[in-house]
Parts: C-alpha cells; structure tokens; sequence
C-alpha cells in the first residue's frame, strides 16, 4: 500500500481549486459550492477508503504521509463551516434551480461534517503513532478496547463519535496532547451540529 506525503490531501485540494474556478467563470455564485463539493467527495474517495483499510503497521510506518498537514485542518474546518451555511440558506433562494444544484447543495452539509471528521481521524493516528516530532515510536495517548493495537477504523469510530455526539465512548485519553485535541474536536463538534441543525430547521420553514 504505497503512500505518498499528504497525496490525497493535495489532489483532492487542486481538483477543488480548479473546479471553483471554472464555476465562478460561469456562475460565480456556485463556486464555493462546487469546489468544496469536489474537494469533499475525492478526499473521501482517495483518503478516507484507504485510511479505512490501514492496519495498525502500515499506520505506524507511514502516520506522517496519512495525516493532512496541521494548517489544512483549520482551512477545511472554516471551509466546512462556510460552504454549509451557505449552501443551507442557499436553498431558500433556490426556487428555479436545477436537480443537479439542488442535489450539490443537499449534499454538501453531509460530505463537509464526513471530511472533518475523516481528517481528525488522519490526525489522531498521526499523533497516536508518530507524535509531532514525526518519530514513528508510538506515543499513544489513547487506550481502546483492542486487544491489539487500533487499525484505521478504530481511529475512524473514535473521531466520528465525537463528530456524532461531541464526546467520547469507550475509548480513554491518556495524554496532554490528546486531550487538546479531542478538546478542540468535541468543541468544534457540538457548535457546527447546533448550528447546522438549526439553520436546517430555519431553511424548512422557510419553505
């Protein structure tokens, strides 16, 4: 299973950025709309199905090249934040609009709370097994349930719970470093499915 440093990361970004700006030469105001789109479903496509298929010795040989870099978490985070929003109150404004539009602004809340959360889990193994100064030694700092060490759908299942519930389950933090991170994450989490739902519900009355 080859890896190439942030590989998935950087294709799926260029692909966003050049269908963002094909739009916005013909219709400006779905750029946004498009790009992230993009952007979502191939960082999904090509990040998500192999981290999915990772075992635990590929994670710890290659958790450098799996994890996205630490900037793009903040920039995909905001970008999520902003294409849902937009794309929610979008619909009020889409009486004449097309299938395939109205599908890419349905689609974009779910695909953008996916790639987050996908990403937080690239980024728990990156720190599970590598830590920040990119020695594959494995620092730990979560304790799962396994009876052996945790593949990348464990890392998957820990990151969506949070994303699901802002909180953990079953699985124990057990160092500084983590414990910001799920922090952060369940902070993130709790706002963004507060927000989304209730601009949801302000969208259905709406109608």
């Amino acid at each position: 299973m080859p890896s190439k440093r942030h590989s998935s990361f950087y294709l799926a970004a260029a692909a966003g950025i050049v269908v963002a700006l094909v739009t916005a030469l013909l219709t400006p105001a779905q750029a946004l709309l498009w790009g992230s789109c993009t952007f979502f479903a191939l960082y999904l496509t090509l990040g998500l199905s192999r981290f999915a298929r990772a075992d635990a010795d590929f994670l710890r040989r290659n958790a450098v090249e799996e994890d996205a870099p630490p900037w793009a978490l903040v920039i995909v985070t905001i970008a999520v934040i902003v294409a849902s929003l937009a794309s929610l109150f979008q619909m009020v404004a889409l009486n004449d609009a097309g299938p395939l539009q109205l599908a890419a602004t349905v689609m974009s809340v779910p695909l953008g709370w996916l790639t987050v959360h996908a990403m937080a889990a690239h980024h728990y193994a990156y720190e599970y097994y590598a830590g920040a100064s990119g020695d594959a030694g494995g620092k730990g700092g979560l304790d799962f349930p396994l009876k052996s060490a945790p593949d990348g759908v464990a890392f998957l299942y820990f990151a969506y719970v949070i994303g699901m519930t802002a909180q953990v389950a079953d699985v124990n933090v057990s160092s500084r470093t983590m414990q910001k991170l799920v922090l952060l994450h369940g902070i993130f989490s709790f706002f963004f499915n507060t927000v989304i739902l209730a601009a949801a519900v302000n969208v259905v009355v709406s109608f």
